[in-house]
């Protein structure tokens, strides 16, 4: 009779521990279930809700060069954007990575400075923080309205008594080239015999400082001239600027 009393003790702990174990497995799986559609439930709304913030394509955009160098760029409002990206390439029809300028800016207008191409193509881009970039507007040109450096060069003569002659000049801002000329000078005549015009690349020479040119008249394909003219010229994409030039004897 004791034994068998110690047998059904022993069956209903057993069950009361089965029960509580399944209990837990369905409350973990529930808890699974409710997390599940929240998640759904936030994609979804996310998904229903980006067609509402699709930025329109700029309009009405619009480029001048009323000054020398700048260029004046300007659009109308687009509904939603909280900036505007304006890019500015040389050539035309470029792609956005493709871009030599972007500018930033919150109003509806914007002003590139110191810009020395001639040819030049606008897009502008509505931005916001809480949507995508739209799409680019059309792209325009404008062709600015500058002009040759008018900036002093500064040329000198160094003789340092050997016959090497060293002409020496000011590098002047935005000079893409130089170009020098050598005109024989004798007896009253300019040009008695071949004169000599190549360009000069100042390359990675900082604005502000002198730029060397060093020949030997005797070396160069020029002839008839006791003297020399030598003249140098800052070219642009606007032009050549006025002469500087020197009198060698």
């Amino acid at each position: 009779m004791s034994d068998k009393l110690t047998t059904n003790k022993i069956t209903t702990s057993s069950n009361s521990s089965t029960t509580s174990y399944s209990t837990s497995i369905i409350l973990i799986i529930a808890i699974v279930f409710i997390i599940v559609i929240i998640i759904l439930f936030i994609n979804n709304r996310t998904v229903r809700i980006a067609p509402n913030c699709i930025l329109s394509a700029p309009q009405n955009i619009g480029g001048t060069s009323s000054e020398k160098n700048t260029i004046v760029v300007g659009w109308d409002k687009v509904k939603g954007a909280t900036e505007y990206k304006i890019l500015r390439s040389c050539q035309q029809g470029f792609s956005l990575s493709a871009a030599i300028n972007v500018g930033v800016t919150k109003k509806t207008t914007f002003i590139f400075n110191n810009i020395n191409d001639i040819n030049n193509y606008i897009k502008v881009i509505a931005s916001s923080t809480n949507c995508d970039d739209s799409r680019p507007s059309k792209e325009i040109q404008v062709i600015v309205n500058c002009t040759a450096n008018e900036e002093n060069l500064n040329i000198n003569h160094i003789d340092d008594g050997t016959s090497i002659t060293k002409i020496k000049w000011t590098h002047i801002s935005n000079a893409k080239t130089y170009r020098y000329v050598i005109i024989p000078y004798k007896d009253g005549d300019l040009s008695p015999g071949v004169s000599i015009n190549d360009n000069v690349d100042p390359g990675s020479t900082p604005v502000g400082n002198e730029i060397e040119l060093s020949f030997s008249i005797g070396d160069l394909p020029i002839s008839g001239g006791e003297n020399y003219f030598i003249n140098i010229y800052a070219n642009n994409q606007c032009g050549f600027s006025k002469e500087s030039f020197l009198f060698i004897k």
